[in-house]
This record gives C-alpha cells, structure tokens and sequence, in this order.
C-alpha cells in the first residue's frame, strides 16, 4: 500500500512540474506578444545605448 502511495505522489508531482513549464512557456509566449509603447527606464537605457553608438533610433519592435 505505501509503495502505490508512494508512486501515486511521485506521479502527482511530475504531473504538477509539467503544469508549471507549460504555464511559464505560456506566460512568456503572452508577454513576447505584447508591445510595450511607452518608455521605462529600462527602454529608455537601449534607446540611449544604440543611439550612442549608431546614432539612431530603435524602433519599438527592436527595444521589446
């Protein structure tokens, strides 16, 4: 009986971890598809990088 308890755990959490991949794979899949038009601070930091060495400007599609 504690051997099956015991398998039926190990299945349970194996279950639980692939759940929990295939949510993170989801979430950053949704945040890729997202674009961001405003600037943060972050954005703002490539922006001013490329444009320090290239002298022009990221396009929104290039700093998300």
């Amino acid at each position: 009986m504690e051997a099956r308890q015991g398998n039926l755990a190990d299945v349970s959490a194996k279950d639980g971890s692939q759940g929990t991949l295939l949510l993170v794979f989801a979430n950053l899949k949704a945040v890729k598809a997202v674009t961001m038009e405003t600037l943060n601070r972050a954005r703002y930091m490539i922006i001013l990088k490329q444009f320090a060495s290239t002298k022009s400007v990221a396009s929104v599609k290039e700093v998300n």
